[in-house]
């Protein structure tokens, strides 16, 4: 059985060899309470930021068929260190996954993972082992099937970048992460490679469309004056296909009443065989209290055992007087049960036994009448299924192969010199064929949904009461999650905000702040589904947009912020030096409770001309922010 993946913390990380950006090296290790880079512009905050979600999960060009995340790879930092230093440079990150602690090595050559560590052991140094190790490692304790799985968690979910990729409104990233944190119901690659063969057969078939469209033109344009014994062979074929197509679509609309028919017959006798079941259960009865009331009257009637043992007291077996055993034989018989062993008796108010005979009869009489109308149905659907079959095959015959996902290029489609009447048939037929396979794959693919959701079931309310309290906290008014229906090539299920009485479908129909903060109460809510109710939560990386954010609003952000680190989560947020921001109040809150990790790059950063000027006044302002901590 496939287990659900376990979301990474991150216990530390080092920057090592980032000259010149850096003038000494970066270094954090997890505290309880929030780690806050702090800095200016043009500082590297976020190089720090990148490089940690780097260091862990590499870059974002691994992860395929994903269209709106940005790329970048290990070059991204090619701008930011000296060439000299690019082959020692290196960003180290030590994760753990619950009990199991680990730690890897990235360098900038390329992307792959330079050292690997379990625990305190030594270093595997060895790039192929270190990469297998790591490999190994998130299978095996974070139960990812591939590193493509674990590095899209990481960038869509726990990252978010000063590009700001909402998942909050990206139907496609929110159906991937959903079902990668739902595997153990349905494989998401297998999923998603369906989706794609979908997609490159409608390409193919829009391409025929064209080519058709193209062909039909040219017939159009050659105005010829007679027609030839082969146009009026392919025209007759054209014909007898055409015949056949519609043959066919009749059948299956046939096909798909009888089925419906077959349905409903299945329901209606399943509902009448409860019924007679019944019936005969009360028949039973009445047989049985009509045969003990009979022998009552027997007894009464011909001074038998009984009757002696209850109006005289005798003993049936002994024949003796027994005043205690009368006692308890007239005892039963007033609780109309067994007069000799106090079994219960049925009722006096048991139906009378022709009545329900004759209901009976007339239950089994329907329900023979059902099964021979369903053993018809049957029948019938057997014809129609091989006559769908015969004609799917003489169809088939005329089609020329063509892969479920070969992509058609028109000039590849309409050739020149070829009868065009010829030419028009065969590319029909493979209209006609790619139209019947994404009929097929689009069911399928529809099946595969409805299961999932099936499922999933109630599994996700606790991710919708998580949101609602985050954003609640955000906005200050009541804040929940609507399900829209989008999608192509199958419809699916995402969710998007809903405030103030409005449903938001696009970011747009929010304010700056509000898609930027909403989008991360979405990104916490999902990371509270994930973790579940584990000791241990995860670690949430966040280029904070305090630059959109209204002052008013500070102090719901660190709410929100305090409450997520409440739940177990840890919290690496980057903040611009300035007097009452979110860095400052979020550390001030956690004073009481949780130490505060500071990175200042005042003093590590390289500054310009107008930061060295306000420095004074930029180190008071840090020095208050770390006083609170």
């Amino acid at each position: 059985m496939t287990n659900r993946v376990l979301l990474p913390r991150i216990d530390g990380f080092q920057l090592v060899g980032f000259q010149p950006i850096f003038t000494h090296r970066i270094e954090m290790t997890e505290s309880d309470g929030p780690s806050v880079v702090l800095g200016g512009n043009g500082l590297g905050k976020t190089t720090i930021m990148q490089a940690i979600a780097y260091g862990l999960a590499g870059g974002t060009s691994k992860i395929n068929n994903d269209e709106n995340i940005w790329k970048w790879d290990h070059k991204y930092f090619h701008g930011r260190i000296d060439k000299g230093a690019i082959k020692s440079a290196f960003v180290e990150v030590s994760f753990s996954f619950g009990s199991y602690n680990y730690s890897l090595r990235r360098g900038f050559i390329t992307e792959q993972v330079i050292a690997f560590r379990y625990g305190s052991e030594d270093w595997i140094e060895s790039a192929d082992d270190a990469h297998k190790a790591f490999v190994k490692a998130i299978s095996e304790s974070g139960n990812y099937k591939s590193e493509e799985d674990f590095a899209f968690i990481f960038h869509h979910l726990l990252y978010l970048p000063e590009t700001r990729q909402l998942l909050a409104w990206d139907a496609d990233a929110q159906l991937r992460t959903l079902m990668l944190l739902n595997q153990d119901i349905l494989s998401e690659s297998d999923f998603r490679r369906k989706r794609m063969e979908i997609k490159e057969l409608d390409s193919a078939k829009r391409h025929i469309h064209v080519a058709i469209g193209k062909v039909r033109s040219q017939i159009e344009a050659s105005k010829k004056t007679e027609t030839t014994k082969e146009e009026l062979s392919l025209s007759k074929s054209r014909a007898e296909k055409s015949a056949l197509i519609e043959q066919l679509s009749s059948l299956t609309k046939k096909r798909i009443r009888l089925e419906s028919k077959e349905r409903d017959a299945i329901q209606e006798l399943n509902g009448i065989s409860v019924e007679v079941e019944k019936l005969r259960e009360q028949a039973e009865e009445a047989e049985a209290y009509l045969a003990l009331h009979l022998l009552h009257e027997h007894e009464k009637q011909n001074n038998l055992a009984l009757n002696k043992l209850t109006s005289r007291g005798i003993c049936p077996a002994c024949g003796t007087k027994q005043k205690f055993l009368q006692d308890l034989a007239l005892e039963y018989q007033h609780n109309h049960q067994c007069t000799l062993c106090g079994s219960d008796e049925p009722q006096e108010g048991t139906p009378q036994l022709s009545t329900l005979q004759s209901q009976l009869h007339e239950k089994i009489q329907a329900q023979k009448n059902i099964e021979r109308d369903y053993l018809n149905l049957v029948a019938q659907l057997n014809v129609v299924k091989r006559k769908e079959n015969e004609i799917e095959f003489k169809l088939s015959a005329r089609w020329y192969k063509l892969s479920d996902v070969e992509q058609i290029e028109r000039e590849d489609v309409v050739r020149m010199g070829e009868n065009p009447h010829e030419q028009l048939m065969k590319l029909e037929e493979q209209e006609l064929k790619l139209k019947r396979q994404l009929q097929k794959r689009r069911r399928e693919l529809e099946n595969d949904y409805a299961d999932y959701v099936e499922k999933l079931g109630v599994r996700l309310d606790g991710l919708k009461i998580s949101y609602q309290d985050y954003a609640t906290r955000f906005l200050g008014t009541e804040c929940s999650l609507d399900e829209n229906t989008i999608g192509k090539p199958i419809k699916f299920k995402h969710y998007i905000p809903n405030f103030d009485g409005k449903t938001r479908p696009k970011p747009e129909s929010c304010s700056e702040a509000q898609r930027f903060f909403l989008d991360i109460a979405f990104r916490m809510a999902v990371i509270d589904y994930a973790c579940g109710t584990k000791e241990q939560g995860t670690t949430f990386v966040c280029e904070t947009p305090e630059t959109a954010l209204d002052y008013s609003y500070i102090n719901n952000v660190v709410d929100m912020f305090q409450t997520f680190m409440d739940r177990n989560h840890s919290l690496i947020v980057s903040s611009n030096v300035q007097h009452d921001s979110i860095a400052g109040r979020l550390v001030k809150e956690s004073k009481s409770q949780k130490k505060a990790n500071i990175i200042n790059l005042l003093e590590l950063g390289q500054l310009s001309d107008v930061q060295k000027k306000a420095k004074p006044e930029l180190d008071a302002i840090v020095q208050q922010i770390m006083g609170e901590a």
